[in-house]
């Protein structure tokens, strides 16, 4: 593969922070290219990370760029580095830092500059003590950091502690000091009420003071079939102002349309800081992190020119559409925020910022690529966006540089010099396409499409493609109906117990780890590893995994953050994943102290039994650092619950003939309601028939209106006498949480069912329960929907 596009490529790769120009008196202006960052909030939380953690970190996005060509200009250590919740300290003299970075910065340091990415930190304004010493020692350490670490960023906020007013000339020696070895030091501030000299060297503020970890600090508002809505509601700042931060795109919680998200902060805000990322993106899917790259390299491709935007009209386009960048070429961000498609006409002219030209190229970046039409300067093109997503428009009268396919959607998933680019062709199952290769500036020797030859694409010829699978008859999204109210149905717990069941209240990092599935990646599984293995996670118990790992040392209990539970007599539950006939369960509790208000020895609980959910045995047992359930022989169960039973626990086991049963598939909770304490007092139903299920496929029940807090469930109830319980609803199940506890939200609450093909042609009928605080006018639509637009997919690469 030949690159003739020398200057292009380099331009990507070029670290953005190694600028030559004068840097401004705050480190960046309204002018300056953003820069891309990450930071470590939520991957640790108040007690700092480590080297080890740091490292594999780094090496997760070391792989990026090596396989991808992603450049991350900012990794910033967040909380726990030398600064914490309501402390500050000095790096030498922390005996926590010294433990966790046993080697200092230097390897750290060495790791992110190969990569042309420079590191930055969280921490307070003040750290300078009551003596001159301490705060010599404060100034010293700060400023050192860019002198010897060329320090990129200062994270300052409130969290950490005020700025004493005495202090206030400190800070801003230490701020003028630290610029003079890093003139274009990042300074954020964090609610921060600093006086007018300390706030000029600040670069930018928290816009709104939102942070963005999906359903902890941000959460829907209204219904959606993911839960990243309120995500995609926000806005743009007062008058495009880039000097704000917007806390980045949390990749941690509930991960579907992260990036939807992420081009809305990259090309509709693009603020300083852009793309931004914390928490953990290693929790992505692997077909997800070519698109996390494309995204990154996209926005510093165009960097330089993002920084002029252009508000478009409201009336043609949606409240918070933006065009940006120059004369020739301009990306366009618009959003779609309601359930049905939406159709906008983009007019190739100075509408959306373009010069008089001859005529104008237009492509979509996303939600996936495609060259969409020529037009002539003035004329319009219609444009459709699925419902609840982003679209990345590119409007250029000048030679597009990025490499395409014609006749088809496709999606980039590499294009770096040195290897050869591929490209995913998307198109729906059972279709045929006739695609073409446009001529650019990079010149290819072979092309092969899912492995086979395919060069008259480099002949300018084309070529016929046939998509796998058969063809879809019906829309992949669509409104199936509207419940209506009912009576109270008399297998109403059965259906509770359904999605009690399908859910969990694992930590939402452990949700989205399920949700992923395994990594086939080296680096990834390192930077998983870290996250996961740390002591502190492990040690918060936060994962239903723990009681079924043989490892003594872990368990499974109600988080101390807050009380989580939906109220105080929450169940243990336990589904054994198919139907099992054990002769005793046993329940491993770590030590007398962690059978809270029971003893050793003591009965009057009882765990109750059900292979189907509607028929239920009671059996008693004897409290113990052992306790032990026998069942009668031959009794088949799934199912176990027991009240009252809000232990600390380490292991559960089952026996048969004395040995264990396989736990590969056994899952629990310990936060939901017993059916009976919610007191459901009404209900609605909606009949529905399965009639085509295309990959990822699941049912959206959206509740329109109040049902109070926990105060409406709803399941799914098949012809053939079986439940489905939901897995997912946004706002969030109750968690185990890693950082704070799940928002509790009292209205328009979306249930998340999955569908499989084994239910076409079944009648079925979804059930919603509604306690008294379900108000009457409550109006639950279901919807049809997937995962991701149901593509097929084949493999273009080119050499």
């Amino acid at each position: 593969m030949k690159r003739c596009a020398i200057a292009f490529a380099a331009a990507l790769c070029l670290p953005l922070l190694a600028q030559k120009s004068p840097a401004p008196k705050a480190g960046a202006d309204q002018s300056t290219p953003s820069l891309a960052q990450y930071f470590t909030w939520i991957n640790n939380t108040n007690e700092g990370t480590t080297e080890a953690q740091t490292l594999a970190n780094l090496a997760f996005f070391q792989w990026l760029r090596d396989e991808y060509g992603m450049i991350l200009d900012i990794y910033a250590f967040d909380a726990g580095f030398v600064d914490g919740k309501n402390f500050t300290g000095v790096l030498e003299q922390s005996p926590r830092f010294r433990k966790q970075f046993p080697r200092g910065l230097d390897l750290v340091y060495q790791t992110a500059k190969k990569m042309d990415t420079r590191l930055g930190h969280w921490g307070g304004p003040d750290g300078f003590g009551d003596t001159p010493e301490s705060e010599k020692a404060r100034h010293d350490m700060m400023v050192n950091l860019c002198r010897d670490y060329k320090w990129a960023l200062y994270k300052f906020d409130l969290v950490c502690g005020d700025l004493r007013p005495e202090k206030e000339a400190s800070f801003i020696e230490m701020m003028k000091a630290s610029r003079v070895h890093s003139p274009d030091l990042i300074a954020l501030n964090h609610r921060l009420p600093l006086g007018p000299e300390g706030l000029a060297l600040m670069t930018t503020n928290l816009w709104d003071g939102q942070e963005t970890y999906i359903d902890v600090h941000i959460t829907n508002r209204g219904t959606a079939p993911h839960h990243r809505a309120c995500a995609l509601e926000r806005g743009n700042t007062d008058n495009f102002d880039r000097l704000m931060e917007d806390h980045g795109v949390c990749i941690s919680s509930c991960l579907n349309r992260f990036d939807d998200e992420l081009i809305l902060q990259a090309f509709g805000r693009n603020l300083i800081l852009a793309p931004e990322i914390y928490g953990n993106p290693w929790l992505l899917r692997d077909d997800e992190f070519s698109k996390l790259a494309r995204i990154f390299n996209l926005a510093r491709r165009y960097r330089d020119i993002l920084i002029h935007a252009l508000a478009l009209p409201e009336k043609t386009y949606d409240p918070n559409a933006v065009s940006r960048g120059n004369d020739t070429t301009r990306l366009l961000t618009l959003r779609n925020l309601s359930w049905q498609p939406v159709t906008y006409d983009i007019s190739a002219s100075a509408e959306i910022g373009l010069a008089p030209a001859k005529q104008v190229e237009l492509r979509q970046l996303h939600p996936t690529e495609k060259i969409i039409a020529t037009l002539p300067y003035g004329k319009s093109h219609q444009i459709t966006i699925p419902p609840f997503r982003s679209c990345l428009l590119l409007a250029t009268s000048a030679a597009s540089k990025e490499i395409a396919v014609s006749g088809c959607d496709f999606q980039v998933v590499r294009d770096i010099p040195g290897k050869p680019a591929q490209l995913r062709l998307l198109g729906m199952p059972g279709t045929t396409a006739e695609i073409t290769l446009p001529k650019t500036n990079v010149a290819f020797s072979s092309a092969t499409i899912a492995g086979q030859p395919a060069n008259d694409l480099l002949q300018g010829k084309s070529v016929k493609i046939t998509f796998p699978g058969t063809k879809n008859t019906e829309a992949w999204h669509r409104e199936l109906a509207t419940a209506a109210p009912a009576p109270l149905p008399a297998d109403a717990m059965s259906l509770y117990e359904a999605t009690c069941f399908a859910a969990d209240n694992n930590a939402l990092e452990a949700r989205s780890l399920k949700r992923s599935g395994p990594t086939a990646i080296p680096a990834v599984q390192a930077a998983r590893d870290a996250f996961f293995d740390q002591h502190i996670f492990k040690g918060r118990g936060l994962w239903d995994k723990y009681l079924f790992d043989g490892d003594a040392s872990t368990g499974f209990h109600i988080s101390r953050k807050g009380d989580p539970r939906v109220n105080d007599q929450a169940l243990f539950r336990v589904d054994f994943g198919s139907v099992i006939s054990p002769e005793m369960i046993e329940i491993t509790i770590p030590d007398q102290f962690s059978l809270g208000n029971k003893c050793e020895g003591e009965g009057g609980t009882a765990a109750e039994f059900s292979a189907d959910l509607k028929n239920w045995i009671s059996i008693p047992f004897i409290h113990g650092e052992a306790s032990q359930i026998f069942l009668p022989k031959g009794t088949a169960v799934r199912y176990m619950r027991i009240a009252n039973f809000q232990h600390r626990i380490t292991e559960i086991n089952a026996f048969l003939q004395g040995k264990p049963l396989p736990r590969d598939s056994w899952r629990a909770s310990n936060l939901f309601s017993p059916f009976q304490r919610l007191s459901f007092t009404k209900a609605w139903t909606a009949p529905i028939t399965i009639t085509s299920c295309p990959t990822g496929s699941y049912l959206c029940v959206a509740l329109n209106g109040k049902h109070g807090i926990e105060g409406a469930y709803a399941a799914l109830r098949t012809s053939d006498g079986k439940y489905l319980g939901a897995p997912d609803r946004a706002a969030s199940f109750p968690c185990n949480p890693w950082e704070h506890g799940c928002v509790k939200r009292d209205k328009n609450y979306t249930y998340y069912i999955p569908l499989t093909p084994d239910l076409i042609g079944k009648s079925c009928e979804v059930v919603i329960l509604g306690t008294a605080a379900s108000e009457d006018t409550l109006k639950p639509i279901i919807w049809q929907t997937c995962q991701e637009i149901p593509f097929a997919s084949q493999l273009l690469e080119l050499k």
